[in-house]
């Protein structure tokens, strides 16, 4: 019997932005059977179901990596968790029953070009693996032991195609796809976010900041989803040629960023909330900024991550308590006693801290710890003291004055720049003006950025303004100006 092979080409956009395409009539296949799902009209996506070969998994999986789970929550966990452990034994001993057994994959696309009949695929454009990664990964690691690499011969797999039609609302889509649909393993909070323009934004400008140690060339990995990392290594067969150009000791995730950007901006109680609690609020920042972060600002990112890392040894060479908490309060004061002009750039250049700051930090941290050590009466303990603005104020009253021989920027370092825009419209008289939201749908009609939801929203809070008997609650609210913001981001001028 012949075996239908699957042959993949990738179409190269840029250095970092890659689509793969499946071509299978190129190819001279016949293509991936499929039923497409009939539903009432969507606007926002076409659905289908097929079966793919565990081969086909393999194949592609090897060929681009984490590129193909980019869509995912997180790379892959490792054959040490209990579901991978149970989906490696399968292939081991029941590959027939794969199909069975395993809930399938879930992926996203673009485009696809059906055959004439329309019950098969010849074509899809930028394939991802929504959920799946596991099932994917797993399948491609057991191709290395030799003993049970024939089975994936008898392997099929199912598969659930989403086609996104708007690509307006694909990040939105994609990502609640990717959260209801990954329920085999813990989601975090942190985890769905991965995919917002920011976190692809940090891991291009990782992957363009090139340092060097004086031997060779490496970057600092940026881990856009969980396991990313050591998904690469084992992918490049841990060679020492992937760990010299990326580092472990340089790599740095989502919840390390947040923190330290959190507290370089003065808020460091939300730092000592917990690290999926400071990442939502450092998320909901990042959301409502509308430059694009440059390298500028990814090198002084890392640099404040830099710093956070150094406070945290010299908390433990000085045996201080309550370590995570000092270490927020004294980035933050050591950026407002310097109003943010600390030489963040040279810290990057570096990769340490200079010598000349090490003094004011060992002070500096001392009287944070003095600070949080030593809660009111009025709260139950220290850890719970660090959380309250109040201690973040009483802080700030210290006047510890950085030593003259500390070089400073002329510019501050500011990571949350002010959102005209938002401020413009969290305002009552704004928000409740029917005009904007009118040109907001006119501008709509042009230009079709917003999906079906949203021009409904839209028109909720446009018939609110005039008719006082409609009440919206905070979430619609919310949901609201995040559509004005979407808009503006897309050239709409209210």
């Amino acid at each position: 019997m012949k075996k239908t092979i699957y042959i993949f080409n990738i179409n190269i956009i840029n250095k970092y932005i890659y689509i793969i395409i499946i071509n299978t009539n190129k190819y001279g296949i016949d293509g991936i059977p499929c039923i497409k799902a009939e539903m009432t009209e969507n606007l926002d996506y076409d659905a289908y179901l097929a079966i793919v070969p565990g081969e086909f998994l393999h194949k592609i999986y090897y060929e681009h990596g984490s590129r193909l789970l980019e869509g995912n929550v997180r790379a892959f966990l490792s054959n040490r968790g209990k579901i991978n452990k149970g989906i490696r034994e399968t292939i081991r001993s029941a590959p027939t029953k794969f199909f069975t057994y395993n809930n399938g994959i879930a992926c996203t696309a673009s485009k696809v070009v059906l055959s004439n009949d329309g019950h098969t695929i010849v074509e899809m454009e930028d394939l991802q693996i929504i959920n799946g990664g596991q099932t994917t990964a797993t399948l491609a690691e057991a191709l290395k032991e030799p003993a049970i690499r024939g089975n994936l011969d008898d392997i099929i797999v199912p598969v659930k195609l989403t086609v996104v039609k708007n690509l307006s609302n694909s990040s939105r889509l994609i990502g609640d796809i990717s959260v209801f649909s990954n329920t085999q393993t813990a989601i975090k909070k942190s985890d769905p976010p991965s995919n917002l323009p920011f976190y692809i934004s940090i891991k291009k400008l990782s992957n363009e900041c090139i340092s060097n140690d004086g031997t060779n060339n490496y970057i600092c990995y940026f881990e856009r989803t969980a396991g990313e990392y050591d998904t690469e290594l084992r992918r490049n067969n841990s060679t020492k040629t992937f760990t010299k150009m990326n580092p472990s000791n340089r790599k740095f995730n989502k919840i390390e960023l947040a923190n330290a950007v959190n507290a370089w901006e003065q808020s460091p109680y939300t730092v000592c909330l917990g690290k999926e609690k400071s990442f939502a609020s450092f998320n909901e920042q990042i959301k409502n900024q509308l430059q694009e972060p440059n390298q500028d600002y990814f090198k002084k990112a890392y640099a404040a991550i830099l710093l956070m890392k150094f406070m945290d040894k010299r908390t433990k060479k000085l045996n201080l308590t309550y370590k995570s908490n000092v270490v927020a309060y004294s980035l933050a004061y050591l950026s407002k006693m310097s109003q943010r002009r600390i030489d963040l750039l040279e810290i990057w250049e570096l990769k340490a801290v200079p010598e000349y700051l090490h003094p004011i930090i060992d002070d500096i941290l001392d009287l944070m710890h003095r600070l949080i050590s030593n809660a009111p009466s009025t709260v139950p303990e220290p850890r719970m003291w660090a959380r309250k603005n109040t201690c973040w104020e009483k802080a700030s009253l210290f006047n510890i004055q950085l030593p003259d021989n500390i070089p400073l920027c002329d510019e501050p370092n500011v990571f949350f720049v002010q959102n005209e825009h938002l401020l413009f419209i969290q305002q009552d008289e704004n928000f409740y003006n029917s005009l904007i939201w009118t040109k907001l749908v006119i501008w709509n009609d042009k230009y079709k950025v917003l999906n079906k939801s949203q021009l409904s929203m839209v028109n909720t809070v446009k018939r609110k303004c005039s008719d006082p008997s409609i009440v919206l609650t905070q979430k619609q609210k919310k949901y609201a100006i995040d559509i004005f913001l979407v808009a503006v981001k897309n050239k709409f001028d209210y």
